[in-house]
């Protein structure tokens, strides 16, 4: 009889270690989790390479057209023809400078050449991010 209260004893130490083996998480859960944080992580650089993308060719566009715009208003508001004087007739414009200045600055297309500036920040912007986060997912066609 002492030998089965001894039994009985051992199978009462037993129970609690095996129902604390049975609430041990698995030893793959560390590296499943870590893989899943790591897919996720180039998910969200692969997107964020995909957003810097497209906002370089809209940038980009943003460019051709801003100079477009300059261009046309500058034809539009005589800004050639006073620039064109200026490397034509040297002397006249030496004499007049006053007034050939303010002409000048009066006929620049300036909200065009702010425009195509801020489009062109945009697109060194977006195209550093794009290379960035391309560097950062080592990015594959895979």
């Amino acid at each position: 009889m002492h030998r089965n209260y001894k039994d009985n004893r051992i199978n009462d130490v037993e129970k609690p270690i095996l129902k604390i083996n049975k609430l041990l998480p698995p030893e793959t859960l560390e590296q499943h989790i870590v893989f899943e944080i790591r897919k996720r992580e180039k998910i969200q650089e692969k997107t964020r390479f995909a957003i810097f993308a497209v906002i370089s060719f809209v940038s980009f566009a943003g460019i051709i057209t801003a100079l477009e715009n300059i261009v046309s208003s500058a034809t539009k508001s005589g800004f050639t023809k006073y620039a064109s004087l200026a490397f034509s007739d040297w002397s006249t414009v030496m004499s007049i400078w006053k007034v050939f200045t303010l002409s000048l600055v009066e006929t620049a297309p300036i909200f065009a050449v702010i425009l195509c500036v801020a489009a062109l920040l945009a697109f060194v912007w977006s195209v550093s991010g794009a290379l960035r986060h391309a560097k950062l997912t080592q990015f594959s066609f895979n």
